[in-house]
C-alpha cells in the first residue's frame, strides 16, 4: 500500500511566498525551527502521520509542517542559530521513498539523563531511490507501506547559504551550508529535489 505524506499546497505556498525576500534569522527551540523573513515570520514544525500496515500497525513517519505565526516572534524559547543569510533565491522540497524493516527485538537503550528505554520489540526505515520506487511497489507485498515522504525544506540565498530544514522524529532540525550527512537519505542518495516552487 502506498502512502504520500507531502506538504498540502497552501504549505507550498508559504513557501514559495518567501522567495525574494530578506531571511533575517533562522532559531530553533530543539522541537521546531523559526524562519524570519521581512514581513513574514514561519515556524517549521513536525507533523506526524499514520502510515500503518499489517506488520507494523503503529507505523507512522514524520514531514516538515510549514505555519505561518501570528506575531513577529516565534517563540520565546528559540535560541539564535543564524543571523541575516540574505535574500532567497530558491526553495525546494527534498522527497525520499521508505517502507519499514521486519519487526524484530531491540535492547534497551540508555539515554541522556540516565533514562532507559526498555528492551522491546523495534523497526526501522528502509529507503529506495527514486529509480527504485516502481520495483519497490511491484515487489513488496501489498500488506507492506511504502511511504513517499517529504522529508525536508532546502532554502538557498544569494550569498551562497544554504538552509535544510528536516525532520528526524518528532523533531526539526536545520544544517546550514551541508547536507546532514549522518541521515540514512542523505547517506544513501535516497532522496530527489522538487522545484524551485517559486511560480506557483
Amino acid at each position: 500500500m502506498l502512502y504520500e505524506v507531502k506538504l498540502p499546497i497552501e504549505e507550498m505556498r508559504l513557501l514559495a511566498s518567501v522567495k525574494g525576500h530578506t531571511l533575517h534569522s533562522v532559531t530553533t527551540d530543539g522541537w521546531s525551527v523559526g524562519l524570519k523573513f521581512d514581513e513574514l515570520v514561519l515556524d517549521v514544525r513536525p507533523e506526524d502521520a499514520a502510515t500503518p500496515d499489517d506488520a507494523h500497525p503503529s507505523g507512522d513517519v514524520d514531514r516538515p509542517k510549514i505555519v505561518l505565526m501570528e506575531s513577529s516572534d516565534v517563540g520565546e524559547h528559540h535560541r539564535p542559530i543564524a543571523n541575516d543569510l540574505g535574500r532567497i533565491t530558491s526553495v525546494q522540497v527534498l522527497s525520499t521513498v521508505i517502507s519499514f524493516s521486519p519487526v524484530r527485538s531491540c535492547p534497551p537503550v540508555r539515554l541522556a539523563g540516565g533514562v532507559e528505554i526498555p528492551e522491546g520489540d523495534g523497526y526501522g526505515w528502509v529507503y529506495y531511490r527514486l529509480s527504485e520506487r516502481e520495483t519497490a511497489l511491484r515487489e513488496l507485498s501489498e500488506s507492506q507501506a511504502i511511504i513517499d515522504l517529504d522529508v525536508a525544506v532546502e532554502l538557498s540565498t544569494e550569498r551562497s547559504a544554504t538552509v535544510l530544514l528536516y525532520t528526524r522524529g518528532y523533531f526539526v532540525h536545520a544544517s546550514l551550508g551541508t547536507m546532514p550527512n549522518d541521515e540514512d537519505w542523505v547517506r544513501l542518495g535516497a532522496y530527489t529535489r522538487r522545484g524551485p516552487i517559486g511560480n506557483m
